[in-house]
Parts: C-alpha cells; structure tokens; sequence
C-alpha cells in the first residue's frame, strides 16, 4: 500500500461450520468501528455454504481513501479518520470493502474464488503472509476466531471443506514471518476460540507475539465486542499521533518566536506559516514551511500508542462485554499472559522439578504422596471434557494437601514438604501481580486471570494437558452442521500422543517433560483388570473349565475389537474397512469425559476388555466349530 501504517490489525474467521450466520454480525461491527488514517483492519472470512468463495475485505477502504482526498484537497490534515458513527450514523456493506484481485497473492486465489482445495494452514499463512506484504506496519495484532481445543487434539480451527486444521507446530511456523531481528512486530495475538490458553500454546509460541488474550474454557461468539476493540484502538493511534504532532508544532513555533500561536495549532502548517510571515518579513515561507512540515512528519511517525495501556484496554473490553452471558447462565474465563520468550522460558525450571519430584512419587510403593497427586488432580479446575487442568490450581489443591498431610504424618514429613515446596515455585511463577502501577502488573508471566459463572471459578491463567487415563479418541472431533456432535472412535489416539510429545513444551524439557510424567501418571494409577488375580475361582463357580474360560474369553474379546489386531497404529473407523468401502455413522457417539483410568491393553492400544462368567455362557451354547 506504499506508506508503511502504524497498525494492521488481522482478523481470521475460520468459520465455513455453524458458527459462519452469527460471525456476519461481527463483520458489521468490525466496519462500524469506522476507520483511522494510520490503521489498516483486514478480514478473512470463510463462509459455511458450499461454492460461496472465502471473502478478503480491507475495512472500509474506500471511505478511508475518500476522506484522506477530501482532506488533502482542502489542505487541511485533522481529521483524517471517522471512529464509530459519527453524527450521521449509517449502515455500510461489507461487499465495498472487498479486496481487489490485483493484489491478491496467488496461493489466495483458489480460497477466494471458491475452490475449496487450500488447506487450514495454508489460509492461515497466506493471509498473515497478505497482511504483512501488501499492508506493512509497525505493529500488528491478529485476532483467529473458530474452534480451538488445540493440545491433545493438535487440531486448531478446523476447515471442513478440505477436512484440515492447524497444528501448534504449524501455527508457530505461519507466525514467524512477523519476527524481524529477533523482535517481534505481532504486539497482540488473540484466540477468540475454545480452550487455548495453556502452558503449551504459550511456550510453543513464545516470541512469536508480545501478549496473548485467550480462554482456558469455553468462548461464545460475540462475546468480544470488536466494533469497541477498533474503537479504543483507533483512538489510542489518534492521540498518540495527535499528541506527537502538536509538541513538534510547538516547538517549531516556539523556536520562531510565535509561540504564542500555540492555541492555533489545530490548523495546518502552511496557514501558521502565513501568519508567522505576515509578522516577519525576513521569514521565507516556503523553506520555513518545508522544515516544520518535516520536523512534524518525523514525530508523528515516530510516535506510537502506550502498548501496555492499549493490550490491557482490550482485555477489559472484552471481559467487560463477556459478563452479560451470565444473565444466561453461562461461565467463562479470561487471560492476558506475556509470550515474550524470557518471561515463558521462565517457567521451565520449576516444572522440571515438579515433574522429576511428582515422578518419584507415584511408585506403588509411595502409596499416600499419590494419592494425594490423584486427590489434587480431583479438586482441581478442569476443562473440556477433563482433558486439561489449570496447572496453577492443581499446584494449589497438591501444595495444601501436602502441608495438611504433613502435619500427621512424621515419616513422610520431609517428602511432603519438598513436594510442597516445588508446587510453590510453581504457583509463583504462574501468580498475577496485584498493583496500581502498570508496568508492575506485566511483570509476570500472567497479567491478567478473570472468571464468571460457576464452572470456571479456580481458573487462574493457563491450563495444561492432564487427561485422567491415556487418550482414546484417535480422531479430531467431526461437527456435523446438524446436530454439532462428533463420532464416538475409541481408540488409543497415537497420532495424538506423538503430536503431544513433539511439542516444544516436551522437547525441551528431555527426560522431565511434562509427557514424562503423564505416562507414568497413566501406568501407576491405572486399575488392574478385573480378573487377573481372581480369574479361575470365579470362572470355576461358574461351571467354567480354566482351559475352555480362557479359549471362550479370547474369543469374546477378538469379536468386541473385531479388526483391531489387524490394524495399522492410529487407524480407526473407516480406513479399517475393505478399500472402498465406507461404514455409516450409526449409534450415539459417546463425548461424555472420562475420570477412570480403566485397564489398558498395551500391544492392541485399545481398552482392556472385560465379560462377567454369566454373559460368557453364550459362547458355550455356540458349537465347537463356530466357537472355534
């Protein structure tokens, strides 16, 4: 666009799913934002119907244009920009904001002319690509907007036409185009999506952005008021120019003995240039003009908005807006954390030494430090389906646990009082800093940590990956636009684990990861079957020889896991199926989370399987042959 803008703010609707009819009205609001000179607003927008192409809009352009001609033409700089109605309020169309196809980058086309063959991630980088192009900044700040439930599932905003998503490896790579010498140019990064504010979001894109808002819970849509979003931001630019320009006018006044024009300095330079002529015959206009106009560019250009104040600003905004869901019954969190590099990395060597200490402890023959561990994980704030656990609580509900215990127990005083003491390098680490100052309240690692409502009230910043047994579910969740529900595969998800582990939250951290923990959390506190000790006495009342109990209960299981000792690891459903053929999806598909960790059958990766003596005798009525 030539001239390089103070800010580009993104947004990225990855809604070609339900969510598609309620974000037009966040369109809307985004346009009746208005618009200001120095800021650019662009808008990916992925519709839910088929063949309607993906929509590319510059909020707004043309009336900015319009406006900067006017105003150029009149000589006569402020305003240069219309925030919100103004005194003629009116609505716009969003079909005037539309990008023109000259400047659209060639791996867009497909997207934008409504030949669904680009993935996920390649919209994703193609857009942020686009913005920092074609509309170059001095700061960005990119909102991405759909499902999110990201760790665990590695599947953020999910495309359904081309049947992708984004993994967290991915989204890292498509943010570093706005690292520039080892700075980072993207000052905000926002989910306005489910489940994203973890441990592992943050440290995997650590130094890709400033600050992050986002949820530990569940986010609604229009619960951020992103028409107020422009508005505070477009009025933060404004004065900060304004401010700028005014000082560097005074200034220039000053030094040529017409200070006292100071009350006029809303007017243009070439009118102040006038009067300063009309007193001084010995001034030349036109070099005096051309200097005071350079001096006043260069601050403006130089000047910027209070980022700390502006980000914070925005939080509140959106917390703010968000509490009207309560008249509906509904809980949310809020979280405005630091991503720099410094302050994430920060948190490393307390969670190694949480991690090395908790490891010791689930030893069967440690029986009271794990079960504290299990009882801690209990009382804890929980998330989607149980899958994640805001870490700062679980270090709460262990560190208190472990005190109490400590007071009764002399034998394992000091084991409980060193676990006790690394939950609280934890909780530090992870603590927001109450403070009138600003600056003090964005020292930590967590700024900001709200909540409403019942569900999420322990919630206090970041969540991490604590699922109570190993995963099942070897597939991201498929919405159906109908009915929102997503297939029922049980399966041990090994595409889910190894994702889990090549995150940089587990690289990094070599043998005390987080993920080296969870696998011995799973192995030491995982039930045993039912019948391993007990298997001939109770298949013996039953009338059972030992010999045919074991041959009739092998059977019975081969029939429940039908195909499964047969399949390639991490397949399930479909692709066990004969090529070609596709098996309907019938029955309920069970979401309901799970707190048990049952019995686990390492070779098959699937659940133990289990059949009381009484529904065995079916298989006894069958024939030797059939049985066999």
């Amino acid at each position: 666009m030539g001239e390089k803008s103070e800010w580009t703010v993104m947004f990225y609707f990855a809604s070609d799913n339900p969510l598609a009819p309620m974000v037009v009205s966040e369109l809307k609001a985004i346009k009746a934002a208005g618009f200001q000179e120095h800021t650019n607003v662009l808008v990916y927008f992925d519709p839910m119907e088929k063949g309607v192409p993906t929509k590319l809009y510059n909020i707004n352009q043309n009336r900015k244009e319009f406006s900067l001609e006017h105003q150029n033409a009149k000589k006569n700089r402020p305003p240069r920009d219309i925030i919100g109605d103004g005194t003629d309020p009116y609505v716009h169309n969003l079909i005037e904001d539309e990008v023109d196809s000259a400047m659209i980058l060639p791996k867009m086309d497909a997207g934008l002319r409504g030949r669904r063959v680009v993935s996920a991630d390649e919209s994703l980088r193609s857009f942020v690509e686009f913005g920092i192009k074609k509309f170059e900044a001095n700061n960005y700040m990119l909102f991405l907007v759909g499902h999110g439930d990201a760790v665990g599932r590695d599947s953020f905003l999910p495309d359904d036409d081309t049947n992708s998503s984004i993994s967290l490896k991915q989204l890292k790579k498509i943010l570093k185009p706005f690292t520039e010498d080892g700075q980072t140019k993207l000052q905000l990064l926002c989910f306005h999506s489910c489940s994203m504010s973890s441990v592992e979001i943050a440290y995997q894109l650590r130094g890709r952005a400033n600050y992050m808002i986002a949820t530990q819970g569940k986010a609604f849509v229009n619960a951020w008021p992103f028409r107020q979003i422009l508005k505070k931001t477009y009025l933060q630019v404004r004065s900060a120019k304004e401010k700028a320009r005014n000082e560097a006018l005074l200034d220039c006044l000053t030094k040529n003995g017409a200070a006292d024009l100071a009350h006029d300095k809303h007017s243009n330079i070439h009118e102040l240039v006038k009067k300063i002529a009309d007193r001084d015959k010995d001034v030349k206009a036109p070099e005096l003009e051309a200097r005071m106009t350079k001096k006043v560019v260069e601050a403006v250009n130089g000047a910027h908005v209070d980022l700390q104040e502006l980000v914070e600003k925005i939080y509140y905004l959106c917390l703010y807006n968000a509490t009207d869901f309560m008249s509906a019954g509904y809980s949310a969190d809020l979280v405005l954390c630091n991503l720099s590099r410094e302050k994430v990395e920060y948190l490393k060597l307390p969670i190694q030494n949480l991690v090395r200490r908790l490891k010791k402890y689930l030893h069967p023959e440690v029986s009271l430090i794990k079960d504290l561990i299990l009882l801690a994980h209990w009382e804890s704030q929980s998330f989607f389906n149980e899958n994640y656990t805001d870490l700062c609580d679980f270090c709460i509900c262990l560190r208190d646990l472990c005190n109490e215990r400590a007071k009764h127990f002399e034998r394992d005083k000091t084991e409980l009082l060193e676990l006790a003491n690394d939950c609280t390098e934890v909780i530090n680490r992870l603590s927001v800093k109450n403070s009138e100052h600003r600056k003090e309240r964005f020292e930590p690692l967590i700024i900001h940590a709200d909540n409403f409502g019942s569900k999420y009230q322990y919630a206090r910043g970041l969540s991490i990956y604590f699922p109570w047994c190993e995963p099942v579910e070897d597939q991201p969740a498929v919405f159906f636009p109908a009915h929102g529900e997503h297939n029922g595969h049980c399966k041990r998800s090994e595409s889910a684990i190894a994702s889990y582990r090549a995150y940089d939250f587990n690289d990094d951290f070599d043998k005390n990861s987080w993920w080296s923990f969870l696998q011995e959390y799973f192995q030491h506190t995982r039930r045993p079957p039912r019948f391993s000790d007990n298997w001939a006495n109770e298949y013996r009342d039953d009338n059972f020889e030992p010999q045919d109990a074991v041959r009739l209960f092998t059977k019975a299981e081969n029939i429940f896991h039908a195909g499964v000792e047969l399949a390639p690891l991490g397949k399930v459903g479909p692709e066990m199926d004969p090529p070609g053929k596709i098996s309907p999806e019938v029955g309920g598909g069970c979401d309901c989370p799970t707190i048990k960790n049952h019995p686990f059958d390492i070779q098959r990766r699937v659940r133990k399987f289990g059949i009381t003596p009484r529904a065995l005798r079916v298989f006894k009525a069958v024939a030797p042959e059939v049985v066999d």
